[in-house]
C-alpha cells in the first residue's frame, strides 16, 4: 500500500537515483520501504536539482507522483530479470534472456 503523503514528506529527505528520458528519479524512505518517483526536468523552469533534497520541497512532484501512480517501491536491481517495477512501468525494462 501505497503511503500518504504526510509520512513521504514529514521529516524526510528525497536523494537522486537516477536519470532517464527526461526524467530525474528520486528516492524517499518510508518507514524502512523505498519508494522513487519521477520529477519531469520539463516541469522545473530551470530549477536547480541537486542529489539531496528535504523532502517537502518536491511536494509538488510527490503529489503529482501519488496522484497518476508514479510513485512505486523500490526494488533490488537483478540483472537476471527479476520484479523491476518502476523500470517496467516507464518502459525502460524489457526482461528476456541472460
Amino acid at each position: 500500500m501505497m503511503p500518504s503523503i504526510k509520512p513521504i514528506l514529514k521529516d524526510n529527505m528525497a536523494r537522486f537515483s537516477f536519470y532517464r528520458t527526461g526524467n530525474m528519479f528520486y528516492t524517499v524512505d518510508v518507514e524502512g520501504q523505498g519508494y522513487q518517483f519521477p520529477v519531469s526536468l520539463e516541469g522545473t523552469g530551470g530549477a536547480m536539482l541537486t542529489a539531496e533534497f528535504k523532502a517537502i520541497t518536491l511536494m509538488q512532484y510527490t503529489r503529482k507522483a501519488l496522484a497518476d501512480g508514479t510513485i512505486v517501491q523500490r526494488t533490488k536491481f537483478d540483472c537476471r530479470g527479476s520484479s523491476l517495477s518502476l523500470l517496467e512501468r516507464f518502459g525502460m525494462w524489457q526482461a528476456g534472456p541472460v
